[in-house]
């Protein structure tokens, strides 16, 4: 990094300090409003690092308003400064993103920031995105955009979105398979529960202790058979989660 570029970074990070302070003290001074001045004009700079990090300060200490100064960064020409764009909005949680953050989790040319904005979608929590995320998830190729929109639909809580998440139950690649199993059990997806119940025999671990898990919480007593079974997996976790499901389950037999 280039000196000036360095100093240039380290005055904005430290009038930031200073105004966010400032700001969650109630002081309104001039030199507040001077160094949210520096850090807004710093968006437009010509060294991507500044234009990043004057976005990540900003939103440290945001007043109405800070989303949409961030809102043209999702087009920046430069990834890191689109991605890091996205995930202050996404801390921000300001509604007012959405389509901006919608638009780049499904056409931004980068996988790293296509991840982002799904997650940053998920932290807003704008349920009216679920069924673009959903269709997006047989388009998508990069394991790691479609683990995040898995995550992101999970979160969401749209149950309509079920059947676009059994398939990748049957993913080759093992963290697919997870999250796709902890998206349905966020859900409470009794419809997938048959689904679900076929990866306690999963090759994968992590796989078999998550199915348990989501069972568990699905709480659907269908599932007890297969749970008993797994109780005895060779894998202490996994036996340990099934366990812990089936006494959720029947809990949830017994609850008046």
């Amino acid at each position: 990094m280039p000196p000036s570029v360095a100093v240039g970074i380290s005055v904005l990070a430290t009038a930031c300090l200073v105004w966010t302070q400032q700001a969650q003290s109630g002081q309104a001074t001039t030199r507040a409003d001077s160094t949210r001045t520096e850090l807004v004009a710093g968006l437009r700079s010509t060294d991507p690092e500044v234009r990043r990090d004057s976005a990540m300060l900003l939103a440290r200490a945001p007043v109405p308003g800070t989303a949409s100064l961030l809102l043209p960064l999702l087009d920046d020409r430069v990834e890191i400064v689109r991605a890091t764009a996205a995930g202050e909005l996404g801390r921000l949680s300001d509604p007012v993103a959405v389509p901006a953050l919608l638009k780049a989790a499904i056409g931004d040319r980068k996988p790293f920031v296509r991840r982002s904005a799904v997650s940053a979608l998920a932290e807003i929590g704008d349920r009216s995105v679920s069924n673009t995320l959903a269709a997006r998830l047989s388009k998508e190729r990069e394991s790691e955009v479609i683990a995040a929109i898995l995550a992101a639909l999970g979160e969401l809580g749209d149950g309509t979105v079920v059947s676009a998440i059994v398939p990748r139950l049957r993913n080759k690649r093992p963290f697919i398979r997870r999250e796709a199993v902890r998206a349905l059990g966020a859900l409470r997806a009794r419809s997938a529960v048959r689904d679900i119940v076929a990866r306690l025999e999963d090759e994968s671990g992590d796989v078999r202790r998550h199915a348990a898990e989501a069972l568990g919480r699905i709480g659907d007593r269908s599932a007890a058979p297969a749970l008993a079974r797994a109780t005895h997996d060779a894998d202490p976790y996994v036996a340990d989660e099934a366990l812990r499901a089936l006494r959720i389950i029947d809990a949830v037999e017994v609850r008046p």
